[in-house]
């Protein structure tokens, strides 16, 4: 009887997951700025916008799962996990030196305030 418990739990605390851990768009990505979490220094912010500019250069856009800087790919966007509070941790791979950056979103402020 009690085995039947813990299955039935383990059940529903894996479906849990797996319906909290959403893709999220890259529209929605382009909504913020992002902050590295990550110790390591690879880009501290990044900030990009969903479609390629007309000149790539000094810009920074997301297409599908790589984000590009300066008409180059130059990190792949290896997860996104949205929390309860709104925010949204995006997971990155360095094309260039191969390092693992967690990066965290941060709200966008317009020039009209």
């Amino acid at each position: 009887m009690t085995s039947k418990i813990y299955s039935w739990l383990i059940f529903i605390a894996i479906g849990a997951l797996v319906f909290s851990c959403t893709r999220v768009g890259n529209e929605e990505l382009a909504k913020y700025w992002w902050k590295n979490g990550s110790a390591n220094q690879e880009g501290a912010v990044l900030i990009f916008s969903n479609e390629k500019p007309e000149d790539g250069t000094n810009e920074c856009w997301i297409s599908g799962d790589t984000i590009y800087y300066n008409n180059e790919p130059n990190k792949l966007v290896t997860g996104t996990y949205k929390k309860s509070n709104g925010s949204i941790n995006l997971y990155v791979v360095s094309f260039e030196t191969g390092i693992s950056s967690t990066y965290h979103s941060k709200v966008r402020y317009t020039e009209n305030r």
